[in-house]
């Protein structure tokens, strides 16, 4: 399955994900559009209070 990661985790994180899943991480802070969600079957997001 395919992962997308919102935003930059832990490398324990990243590397526990990337263990069980075609995972990719966008490094990027801009806003996160629809278009980009195309392809992946899960989704990561972190949330910022």
């Amino acid at each position: 399955m395919r992962l997308l990661i919102t935003s930059r985790l832990p490398d324990t994180v990243l590397a526990a994900a990337s263990a069980r899943f075609d995972a990719t991480l966008r490094d990027r802070t801009a806003p996160l559009f629809p278009d980009e969600l195309r392809g992946f079957d899960l989704q990561l997001p972190t949330l910022v209070a």
